[in-house]
């Protein structure tokens, strides 16, 4: 008896977890692009201070100031960032009409 009950509470947890993951993994690999993106950019700036070619250089140095000007970032609806912090606010508006629907029971 005990023991199916753990396994209900294990197979539970893992289906909440599986969903969990599976709803926010366009922010985690967001984010993860995001720092791939900031390693290319190291990258170009090492090679801009190694390079003697002057329209090589000029052509890493618009490169560069092409990839600053326009960072990368997913957007829902031009709303919501899809980022590191999507988690967060998802959590942030749960509490807040949690606590709001709290208010509004005891109206009635």
């Amino acid at each position: 008896m005990g023991k199916t009950i753990v396994l209900a509470y294990a197979a539970e947890f893992l289906a909440v977890t599986t969903l969990i993951l599976k709803m926010f993994a366009p922010a985690i690999e967001a984010g993860l692009l995001s720092t791939e993106i900031y390693k290319i950019k190291v990258i170009l700036h090492d090679k801009l201070l190694v390079e003697e070619d002057e329209n090589k250089k000029q052509d890493l140095n618009r490169f560069i100031n092409y990839i600053e000007v326009r960072p990368f970032k997913f957007n829902v609806m031009k709303v919501i960032n899809l980022d590191a912090t999507f988690p967060v606010v998802i959590l942030n508006l749960c509490i807040t009409y949690l606590i709001i629907s709290l208010q509004l029971t005891h109206l009635y």
